[in-house]
């Protein structure tokens, strides 16, 4: 889909031009990332089979290998951050929360639920000395269970360890049973679990404790799988543009 790498690419860069016309470059700090890994995976063109470009990662959309969820994450704020700068800790989108509530001087309230992720301020500021000190730590990856997909199994405790997956800064375990060495074998081209038992215990261990937090925000359970074209707010935006039109949006000048 070059058409589209093109089309971000230039209007991107439209929001960047505007940025400096309108002299906010130095307070925005401006970020690019997407929600999940190569989408496309195998497809047919004139009878041949190709694969999507994935950087030689495992897997792609939906699925629990690092090519499903490993996404890039570009970060720019003129004067603050370094350019062509690699930062190797293993971060994640739970993480900006904390982030933007220590950028803005935010208190984050007291709750029963605190937020999980870590302020990525330091790997900002000092990227070589924060990655180096940078806890290692567990992150977890489960697919959501539609009701009637045909991947799925039928309880929620049948489908515990389909689609899922435990990163830590060096250890891939997928679906409980494959272990990757992500450090010297980012594509994922060799199970190592029969070598390493007890790095595949303490992930599934860690897994488990998880997972029992998760029953009250399963909140996919028993929800149908939702066809192309069904979707309540297409059908809210179909039935708006037939009867009554859609509006011309024009905002007011920044």
């Amino acid at each position: 889909r070059y058409g589209m790498v093109e089309n971000i690419d230039e209007n991107f860069g439209k929001l960047m031009d505007h940025l400096g016309k309108w002299n906010a470059l130095e307070n925005t700090l401006v970020i690019f990332m997407t929600d999940n890994g190569m989408a496309m995976g195998i497809f047919t063109i004139n009878g041949k089979k190709h694969t999507a470009f994935n950087a030689g990662m495992k897997g792609g959309k939906a699925s629990a290998e690092e090519g499903g969820t490993r996404v890039p994450s570009f970060w720019y704020w003129k004067g603050q951050t370094a350019e062509g700068v690699d930062i190797p800790a293993l971060t994640a989108h739970l993480d900006l929360y904390r982030t933007f509530c220590e950028l803005a001087g935010a208190t984050i309230p007291e709750s029963k639920l605190p937020p999980r992720g870590r302020s990525l301020v330091p790997l900002l500021e000092n990227p070589e000395a924060a990655s180096a000190a940078w806890p290692d730590r567990l992150l977890f990856v489960h697919r959501g269970r539609w009701h009637d997909d045909r991947r799925n199994k039928e309880t929620r405790e049948q489908n515990k360890y389909r689609g899922c997956a435990v990163r830590s800064q060096r250890w891939r375990l997928v679906n409980n049973t494959a272990l990757y060495d992500i450090a010297a074998d980012p594509g994922q081209k060799q199970d190592v679990a029969a070598q390493h038992p007890e790095v595949v215990k303490e992930l599934h261990a860690a897994y488990d404790a998880w997972w029992d937090t998760l029953g009250p925000l399963l909140i996919n359970e028993n929800q149908p799988w939702t066809k192309a074209g069904e979707f309540y707010l297409q059908q809210r935006y179909d039935r708006q543009r037939a009867e009554q039109g859609i509006p011309d949006w024009n905002p007011d000048r920044f």
